[in-house]
């Protein structure tokens, strides 16, 4: 027969793995969700003049996902959506290399001022709800 002692443990236990689950199921929720918004938008706008200004735009949702899902999924969502957008959206087509400066420039500026969007918003968060384990 266990114990109290032994039961609580247990019990702790079952929490920490939940808070766990639930901690990577929002982390993957944001990332899908970065992801499929990124090549949503590079689906629909990619013959659309000034495309090269898409990647600044995609920092709304960096900072919505942030907000909601924490910062780590917001940069992982960041990072696959500077990919899709180098290989799907700016030429040459299929590769990582951009060919065309301002494009390339505003790329980069997207993943230098999505990290801190991400972290500005995710902070927001954790200020918002200090008991939340998923941050």
């Amino acid at each position: 027969m266990k114990t109290p002692r032994q039961r609580i443990h247990f019990a702790e236990h079952l929490r920490h793995l939940e808070t766990h689950r639930l901690s990577l199921l929002n982390l993957s929720t944001g990332f899908v969700a970065c992801a499929a918004a990124a090549g949503l938008i590079t689906g629909l706008l990619r013959r659309v003049p000034g495309t090269e200004s898409l990647p600044l735009l995609f920092l709304v949702i960096v900072a919505v996902v942030a907000h909601r899902f924490g910062t780590p999924s917001a940069i992982l969502g960041l990072i696959a959506g500077g990919f899709i957008f180098a290989t799907f959206l700016f030429p040459p087509l299929g590769s990582l290399s951009v060919a065309d400066e301002p494009s390339r420039t505003n790329l980069v500026m997207m993943v230098l001022f999505g990290m801190a969007v991400a972290y500005f918003y995710g902070a927001a968060k954790s200020d918002d709800d200090p008991g939340d384990p998923n941050i």
